[in-house]
């Protein structure tokens, strides 16, 4: 069975070469596309994951608009599956964050600079001490060196600053 599309009633020479075609991954929601002619013009009609939503575009164009998503409409075709760990990793900084950075904060009753991340199940934490030789800033700054050392190893790519 074919789907009839939208454009179909627009043009009068419509003809599609070939059926409808997803992109990549058949089993995801992705936008379909397929190849029709006009007029004795070559062109890529794609239908977004929404049917009512299909673009026509020259052919040295699909790439532009292949893989389109609505980043304001949150219905769930245009949100994107994530695992727990990636929503942890990229949430938003609390208001009373002081460092700048995810999982960094200051400890008040030992006054020390603190990077906590999870390892095998188990949280592990790695304090950078104020002293006399080092004041809070240089903690801090040492703290946060190692937390970008750490992402780099891990691979959390966050982009938080």
């Amino acid at each position: 069975m074919t789907q009839k599309s939208n454009l179909q009633d627009k043009f009068e020479n419509f003809e599609p070469f070939i059926t409808w075609d997803k992109q990549k991954h058949p089993n995801k929601k992705l936008n379909k596309y397929r190849l029709i002619k006009i007029n004795n013009n070559l062109y890529n009609e794609i239908q977004t994951q929404k049917p009512e939503i299909t673009f026509l575009c020259d052919i040295k164009h699909f790439n532009l608009i292949q893989n389109h998503t609505c980043r304001l409409d949150n219905c769930e075709c245009n949100l994107n599956k994530t695992i727990p760990r990636e929503n942890a990793l990229n949430r938003k900084l609390f208001k009373t964050n002081t460092s700048g950075y995810n999982r960094i904060s200051f400890i008040k009753y030992n006054n020390t600079w603190r990077f906590r991340w999870h390892e095998n199940n188990k949280c592990k934490s790695k304090d950078f001490y104020i002293t006399k030789k080092r004041t809070s800033e240089q903690a801090k700054q040492q703290c946060i060196n190692f937390k970008l050392k750490h992402d780099k190893i891990v691979g959390n790519l966050n982009g938080y600053n």
